[in-house]
């Protein structure tokens, strides 16, 4: 039962942090995603799925 309930947390945790991430980078201006190597399409690409998909 531990080990389910610990389980669980971690995958709402995993969900939470994602969700927070893909927040952040939605915001990111044209200059900081050219400043980590990334373009607007690939952000695009990734702020658009579901929190549960990696």
């Amino acid at each position: 039962m531990r080990d389910t309930v610990r389980d669980a947390f971690e995958v709402f945790r995993t969900w939470r942090r994602r969700i927070r991430d893909r927040r952040e980078l939605g915001a990111m201006s044209e200059r900081q995603l050219n400043d980590m190597g990334m373009s607007w399409p690939e952000i695009a690409f990734e702020i658009e799925k579901p929190f549960w998909r990696e």
